[in-house]
């Protein structure tokens, strides 16, 4: 195994702007991929009954999980729009301007995950 390449992955140094929009696009899936087998978990103690679902429902709508759904509404938000940035790249827009248009929906990015934390703030402690 090479760690040399491995430790390489998380130098930011010296790297241009597509690096670490394609590594923050990987982590993103990842995360995304840890968050849809939580998910399914979730779904999967409806099989046994009730109680262990809504026990486990408690535990996800407490304000400690606060955090966490803001910050995979980020990560959501940031790979679904760093996905449409490569799209609209293989499809011929923008090839010449990739780092403003990567600015530009990053920025927009950043603008939706406000409104969606404050919008899962304001749910929260309503309740």
């Amino acid at each position: 195994m090479n760690l040399k390449g491995v430790k390489a992955w998380f130098r930011f140094r010296g790297r241009r702007l597509g690096f670490v929009s394609f590594f923050f696009q990987r982590f993103s899936g990842l995360f995304l991929l840890a968050y849809l087998y939580l998910h399914l978990y979730d779904l999967r103690l409806l099989v046994q009954g009730p109680s262990a679902y809504e026990a486990f429902l408690g535990v996800t709508t407490s304000l400690w999980f606060l955090p966490l759904y803001v910050i995979l509404f980020g990560v959501a938000i940031y790979h679904g729009a760093n996905g449409l940035r490569v799209m609209l790249n293989e499809f011929g827009y923008g090839v010449g301007k990739s780092r403003q248009l990567f600015w530009v929906f990053a920025v927009g990015a950043m603008i939706l995950w406000i409104i969606a934390s404050y919008v899962i703030a304001s749910l929260l402690f309503n309740m």
